[in-house]
């Protein structure tokens, strides 16, 4: 229901009601939660995951990602996806934070994890090369890739990166 209040000078005001229309397009709001549960699904979601229950987080981080995208849930839910097989999401999470984020290297490897998983180690490979092809001079950006990387237990594209950050940097 919207209200609309209209003053029409000396102490005259007109108010008109108009009710909501339905357009049957219905808007998916995620639902909203007080900081207090989001806390308490956040504990229990990672006490999962810590327990190696990944079916039992799987559907907290998906709820919790939803309602809050932040990097932090979507480690877990991108971990949770990739532990219980569930490539073909896993690889639309991936590919959607390509197109929203910035730091898009890390979502090429997180891609090219999921080949690995998935045991298409070709595609992985080509993932991992553009990555490393693409590596700006800047010593920051690099020891992050390198970083990524090692986190997803890829130690020789860890090293292929430093290796080209030496020579783009001249070191």
């Amino acid at each position: 229901v919207v209200i609309s209040c209209f003053f029409l000078g000396d102490n005259v005001a007109y108010a008109q009601v108009f009710p909501e229309v339905n357009t049957g397009k219905e808007e998916k709001r995620p639902k909203q939660v007080s900081p207090d549960q989001r806390k308490e699904k956040e504990t229990l979601a990672v006490q999962y995951y810590r327990n190696r229950q990944y079916e039992k987080a799987l559907p907290l981080f998906r709820e919790l990602h939803k309602q809050h995208p932040s990097h932090f849930y979507y480690t877990y839910l991108f971990y949770c996806l990739t532990e219980t097989e569930e490539f073909d999401e896993a690889e639309k999470l991936v590919k959607k934070q390509m197109k929203q984020k910035q730091f898009k290297s890390s979502y090429q490897i997180d891609l090219g994890y999921i080949y690995i998983k998935e045991g298409n180690p070709e595609n992985a490979h080509k993932e991992f090369d553009k990555v490393i092809g693409d590596l700006p001079a800047d010593k920051n950006y690099i020891i992050r890739i390198a970083s990524t990387f090692m986190s997803r237990r890829q130690y020789e594209y860890a090293a292929k990166t430093y290796i080209k950050g030496r020579e783009l940097l001249d070191e």
